[in-house]
């Protein structure tokens, strides 16, 4: 058996999503002047597509302004996810994209990668069944 040489020489390309995870205030799931960012929020490139960031994903956590970047091998689809464990409890997504397939192309620049979440306000409903024992409680005294 002969043997050969081969010699591939392959250029890996890398392209970057980046992006603002903001406080929607209004909820209308628009970006708009004013809306601070949120610090702290992991997004990652969901692989598997098992909606767990898992070991080897790449990821990002927003910083104090709520931007983010992930570099990764361009021309693949990626499916972005927000991690949901890193979102403050009561607050819910108030942009309709998640979660987001992109194909970035090489060297790409991705920016349209951005998730809105609104703090829920409480329901004063919620208390109505507690005031109404209460005041059947005091009525009966």
């Amino acid at each position: 058996m002969q043997e050969r040489t081969i010699q591939l020489h392959c250029t890996l390309q890398f392209c970057r999503i980046s992006d603002f995870v903001w406080n929607d205030l209004n909820g209308d799931g628009v970006q708009d002047t004013g809306e601070p960012g949120m610090s702290g929020i992991t997004i990652y490139l969901d692989l598997n597509a098992n909606e767990i960031l898992d070991a080897g994903e790449p990821f990002s956590a927003t910083d104090e302004t709520g931007q983010y970047a992930i570099v990764a091998p361009s021309a693949v689809n990626y499916m972005i996810r927000v991690d949901t464990p890193t979102i403050p409890a009561g607050f819910f997504l108030t942009t309709s994209n998640l979660p987001l397939n992109v194909t970035p192309a090489a060297g790409e620049d991705y920016k349209n990668a951005d998730f809105g979440y609104q703090q829920q306000k409480f329901p004063w409903w919620s208390l109505w069944p507690a005031v109404m024992q209460a005041v059947q409680e005091n009525n009966e005294q």
